[in-house]
């Protein structure tokens, strides 16, 4: 399962490096969309390529925002910064996560191809008591994630890291 999630995770970042040196200078393809501007509930789409890095900005049409960030090639970093309507003022782990549980929950059932994002939810899940904001928590089978947040007084940000080292 964990070989498929990995794939997964791959195919959706980007496409494999061909070089069995496995250097991040090595990668062959570049970063792909993760999302499209077809998929249900987006009213804007802008994806940009830099090197082996992307930045992808979606608007849903309920409001909120979301920033894709993409880096690596065989180290692969996705950092999810969604701009939150709501003015959470919380400092508890528990409620980001849950946050994170169901931004990440609602992106897998976007598209068939989000599908592995339901793989993160449920590693996510099932370590969800350990999880500190902030601080890399490993998961199963060599995946990491971090998750944090960023308040001002306008605006809040659920920061969702997801990488197969540590972060």
């Amino acid at each position: 399962m964990y070989r498929i999630l990995l794939f997964s995770l791959l195919l959706i970042a980007f496409s494999a490096c061909q070089n069995g040196q496995r250097k991040e200078t090595d990668c062959k393809t570049l970063p792909q969309a993760m999302l499209r501007p077809d998929m249900q509930g987006i009213t804007e789409h802008k994806f940009e390529v830099k090197g082996i890095d992307s930045e992808e900005f979606v608007r849903f049409a309920n409001g909120k925002s979301l920033t894709i960030l993409q880096s690596g090639c065989e180290k692969i970093r996705q950092e999810f910064r969604f701009e939150l309507k709501e003015n959470p003022t919380t400092d508890d782990a528990t409620y980001w996560t849950d946050q994170a549980i169901l931004n990440l929950a609602a992106l897998a059932v976007l598209d068939p191809q989000l599908m592995p994002l339901g793989n993160w939810v449920m590693m996510i899940r099932a370590q969800k008591d350990d999880i500190r904001l902030a601080e890399t928590k490993a998961l199963e089978g060599g995946f990491y994630t971090k998750i944090d947040r960023i308040t001002s007084n306008d605006r809040v940000f659920l920061i969702i890291t997801l990488s197969n080292f540590s972060i």
